[in-house]
């Protein structure tokens, strides 16, 4: 492959002060490059070591990763693979001779949280690094470009110098070529998708674009509601950035509806990641399009407007706001009352689920005897429903633990 060609023009531009430092520092350096998807990461490198120095790269190896198709990993098998990513860095940097270039590529999604746990360890070891005056190029996921700067203040320091590539950075048939040829591992969570989503989520990978992924919104959406399925966080957060890029260039109100959903799954998988201040935004968001919707339709966006309340209530209790969590619990509860007193069937385990929600913030809060109420009442509903599913059985697993540690 002619290395040149893997980029655009203005994709060289952008890493051309880099591939200078790279190239005509003999010492200590420390050069991230952010880029959006694996596949720019990949040309960025290819690009950046093109007619350099002889020494070859040394890439740091990852470690095996725990697999999640199979459940949501224990938090003892990725600290396992974060302790053997440490060890396997301070091996590359025992072994190589001063001036050689190391390689951490975090830039895979299935290596993401991985790299946002351990990116504190390259500072701790920065004066190692400078001592034999080893070279490191960083290829980091865009999406977590905050836990760098955070995770890293004095490596960081090369910020203004780090190039970021995005999916219109690579030559499009590039892309094609990269994963046709297999020349990329297939991070994607394909485990639970069907095989047209399994071909929609390669492109998507290949990508991070809903025009060139050829996704229309509805297949889009359908996927975002698989992967929120099999609990994919860090996919389901990705895609719907995507999607929202993708929607925010047109202004067609009819995307409203859509908006709000995504922007709530958003904030969801944000939280379930642990980025609990990002997900308060776009909780926020979901709720202002959905109540102004509802205002001219209640009866259509109601249900909508009852999940992203409930879904909002979270990460307003994460920043302390106590106060507007429980205002958003109540008022998500108060429209499922509604709605479960037209349509028992269809909303009874929706405002099970709400009071579940409304008693771990009650609890949190000190107030058990208005949480075992709560979970009183929400056991009463989700009772009828709860051989019907495992999704029903766990709500009632979730209600009668809680309900056993505030008794």
């Amino acid at each position: 492959m002619d290395t040149p060609d893997l980029l655009t023009p203005a994709a060289r531009a952008k890493l051309a002060p880099a591939r200078i430092l790279l190239h005509e520092t003999h010492g200590f350096l420390y050069l991230p490059v952010l880029a959006r998807t694996e596949v720019a990461a990949a040309a960025a490198l290819a690009h950046l070591l093109a007619d350099g120095p002889g020494t070859a790269p040394f890439r740091i190896a990852w470690p095996p990763l725990p697999d999640p198709t199979k459940g949501e990993p224990e938090p003892a098998a990725w600290e396992a693979a974060r302790k053997q990513l440490l060890e396997n860095f301070d091996h590359a940097v025992a072994i190589q001779a001063p001036g050689a270039l190391l390689v951490l590529d975090a830039s895979p999604s299935d290596r993401h949280r991985l790299a946002r746990e351990t990116v504190g360890y390259l500072n701790q070891r920065r004066e190692a690094l400078r001592s034999r005056q080893l070279r490191l190029v960083v290829l980091w996921p865009l999406a977590a470009a905050e836990a760098l700067m955070a995770g890293a203040p004095d490596l960081w320091s090369m910020r203004a110098l780090a190039p970021v590539l995005e999916v219109a950075d690579v030559v499009p048939e590039i892309v094609e070529r990269m994963h046709s040829t297999a020349m990329l591992p297939d991070a994607a969570p394909t485990g639970g998708l069907s095989p047209t989503q399994r071909q929609q989520w390669q492109r998507w990978q290949a990508t991070h674009d809903v025009n060139a992924a050829r996704l229309s919104v509805a297949d889009a959406e359908s996927l975002l509601h698989s992967l929120f399925g099999q609990r994919e966080w860090l996919a389901v957060a990705e895609l719907s950035e995507g999607v929202l890029r993708h929607l925010e260039r047109g202004d067609a109100a009819d995307t409203l509806p859509l908006r709000a959903r995504v922007l709530s799954g958003l904030s969801v998988a944000r939280n379930e990641q642990g980025n609990r201040r990002a997900a308060l935004a776009p909780a926020r968001e979901a709720v202002r399009l959905l109540e102004g919707l509802a205002a001219d339709n209640l009866a259509a966006y109601a249900p909508d407007l009852a999940k992203s309340l409930a879904n909002l209530s979270s990460p307003l209790a994460d920043s302390g706001d106590w106060a507007g969590a429980l205002a958003a619990s109540r008022r998500s509860i108060d429209i499922r009352e509604k709605l479960a007193a037209e349509n028992f069937a269809a909303y009874a385990p929706d405002l099970a689920d709400g009071l579940y929600v409304h008693a771990l913030l009650l609890r949190a809060r000190g107030d058990n005897a208005g949480a075992l109420a709560a979970l009183e009442r929400a056991m009463k509903l989700i009772a009828p429903f709860a051989a019907l599913g495992t999704h029903y059985a766990d709500l009632r697993a979730r209600i009668l633990a809680l309900r056993e540690r505030l008794v």
